[in-house]
């Protein structure tokens, strides 16, 4: 099993390696690089290490892997200049055997809709200027469809009490895009891509550290012109080991390289939340063209989670995430479902001894009494007990 994990891991930066050899350029479908998820844009992106929900598969699939129970979610996202983005999702433990065997696969689907909102058209004067057309037509927009799979692959104690727990992930995308053409009709385009991810936890130390490899695929062709996909290598480090006053805080840092545009980008975030019920948050992400911070809440009751986050934008308008989640109660384990208790019928093994209990309990006797004409010795005694 570790041989198979360090060649998924070879594989990851591997194929990291191939991309960032590749022309450095402008990529299609710029959607695929925003954080999606309210808490994890308001801790600013860095979600690399913590990716335990369905939003997770957006940052590293292996994150898949640490959902306990069936979870739905939906969330809406207001961008820039009247852009909308939508998401919805949904994560469930398989009641199969994992490929390792070592816990159960759990399954993730989601999509992911982007509405570029509405452009006004220019027509070319005979000298070559433009002129307003009097007409707004549709500014097109992006579709991505996932489905991921995650498990814990294996569990390695390096001594004492510490032990890193191991998981590992993957996903595909099928990807369509639409824009406006100069004739007034709109052109679409469809790829593929996929994902994969691997997550280290240390449950002793409170640090989880992860590294994922997204948006591995060709190119998309809008008519003759074909464009790169946002290709993202993202690695993070997580520390929760803060606790005090039935609060805990957590803490995580991104890198994340853009590698078709050979940018960098450097996310951290933090949270605090009291009694599992209310959180804050609070990030602050690092791009060549626009840094900023980043804020949001989040409250849950009776499996509903419902959280916000906002990113601070100086040079546009600030982002707004809203999300809902649903969480089913966490299922018994398929051993623990199996491991039914033995329920005896005492009645039916004990007869003699729960009439006689009736019998005294009727007639207000002790339970060792014997018939009128025949009083209890000490051997009576003695053989009542060998039979028992």
């Amino acid at each position: 099993m570790t041989k198979k994990l360090l060649l998924g891991l070879s594989f990851i930066f591997a194929a990291s390696g191939l991309y960032a050899a590749s022309n450095a350029g402008v990529t299609s479908m710029p959607f695929l690089k925003l954080d999606i998820g309210a808490r994890a844009s308001a801790m600013g992106g860095a979600y690399t290490a913590i990716a335990g929900d369905i939003y997770g598969m957006r940052y590293n699939p292996a994150g898949l892997g640490l959902v306990q129970s069936t979870e739905l979610s939906a969330l809406a996202r207001t961008g820039v200049a009247n852009t909308k983005t939508q998401f919805v999702g949904a994560a469930m433990p398989l009641p199969l055997a994992a490929l390792s065997g070592y816990s159960v696969p759990v399954i993730g689907v989601n999509a992911l809709f982007s509405d570029n909102g509405k452009m006004d058209w220019f027509a070319t004067n005979a000298d070559g200027s433009a002129r307003y057309s009097g007409v707004s037509r549709n500014a097109g927009g992006d579709m991505a469809l996932s489905v991921g799979m995650g498990e814990r692959v294996m569990s390695s104690d390096l001594g004492g009490a510490l032990t890193v727990e191991h998981s590992v992930g993957f996903a595909g995308k099928y990807l369509r895009s639409t824009l406006p053409n100069s004739d007034g009709r709109e052109v679409s385009a469809t790829a593929y891509a996929a994902d994969a991810g691997y997550l280290a936890r240390m449950p002793s130390l409170g640090v989880d550290v992860g590294v994922a490899l997204l948006n591995m695929g060709g190119q998309i062709k809008y008519l003759d012109a074909e464009e790169d996909l946002p290709a993202i290598l993202r690695a993070g480090v997580a520390y929760d080991n803060v606790r005090f006053w039935r609060s805990r805080m957590v803490f995580t840092a991104d890198a994340v390289n853009y590698m078709r545009e050979k940018e960098t980008s450097i996310r951290a975030g933090a949270e605090y939340t009291y009694d599992n019920m209310a959180s804050l948050r609070l990030g602050y992400r690092y791009l060549p063209d626009n840094s900023g911070l980043s804020m949001g809440a989040g409250i849950n009751a009776l499996g509903w989670f419902f959280d916000v986050g906002m990113e601070l934008n100086a040079e546009f308008e600030n982002v707004l995430q809203f999300a809902v989640t649903y969480r089913f109660p966490v299922g018994k384990t398929r051993r623990e479902r199996s491991a039914r208790p033995v329920i005896l019928d005492v009645k039916k093994e004990q007869p003699d001894v729960a009439s006689q209990e009736e019998k005294a309990a009727r007639s207000k006797k002790p339970l060792w009494f014997a018939p009128r004409e025949q009083k209890p010795d000490a051997k009576m005694l003695d053989d009542f007990l060998l039979i028992k």
